[in-house]
């Protein structure tokens, strides 16, 4: 028997992982009328029927990933063409700015839309540097990880460079 492990597809691994997260919905579904004492019969139905709904989709989505055929193909981003990868790279630096502007966004509106002494909720890292750093601090955070990681996209790509020009001369 082989130890070598095979590559998984990605559209496996997300049927997988769509399994996982509709399973705790399930899950939490069913919890709900378990939970909580003085639920009206309306909410306990419905939190018993969206249960049964969820335990459904699940069934339906963990035998659609079970029968899916497995991709052997897939070649990881550093196997790949230089070419490629800065496309991949590009692209992955295109949604993560649109995600980070997004947070930094709703972060600010919360911030701002919030009334002297009222309890919001945000993203813990967010929390902690709103502590540390005050609001700005909080709604620039998103931004400053989208640097760090394009910094990192940067330092890739030199090597890349580097290593072309390594194979050409």
């Amino acid at each position: 028997m082989s130890k070598t492990r095979k590559a998984v597809s990605p559209q496996r691994a997300m049927a997988i992982l769509s399994c996982v997260r509709l399973a705790m919905v399930t899950l939490a579904l069913f919890a709900v009328p378990f939970a909580f004492d003085d639920l009206e019969p309306a909410v306990m139905a419905g939190s018993i029927a969206g249960g049964v709904f969820m335990a459904w989709l699940t069934w339906r989505t963990y035998t659609r990933a079970r029968d899916a055929s497995m991709d052997r193909d897939f070649v990881p981003i550093d196997d790949r063409p230089p070419a490629e990868q800065r496309t991949i790279q590009n692209r992955a630096l295109l949604v993560s700015a649109a995600g980070c502007a997004a947070l930094s966004a709703m972060a600010w509106w919360e911030i701002t839309s919030a009334a002297p002494g009222e309890r919001i909720t945000m993203w813990a890292p967010m929390a902690m540097m709103y502590d540390l750093a005050g609001e700005w601090g909080a709604i620039l955070f998103p931004i400053g990880i989208w640097v760090a990681l394009a910094l990192f996209v940067a330092w890739k790509r030199r090597g890349m460079r580097a290593a072309e020009a390594r194979q050409v001369a």
